[in-house]
């Protein structure tokens, strides 16, 4: 099982090469949300 508290951070590239960085956690049904979103 993995642990509902925790937060990742995922980081990417968009289609005009800016640099993403989204915050996410797991719901409790097990679905990725996303919380923020970064552009660099």
């Amino acid at each position: 099982m993995i642990p509902l508290l925790w937060k990742y951070l995922v980081e990417g590239r968009t289609s005009g090469s800016d640099v993403v960085i989204v915050v996410t956690k797991l719901s409790l049904t097990g679905k990725l949300v996303i919380i923020t979103i970064y552009v660099e």
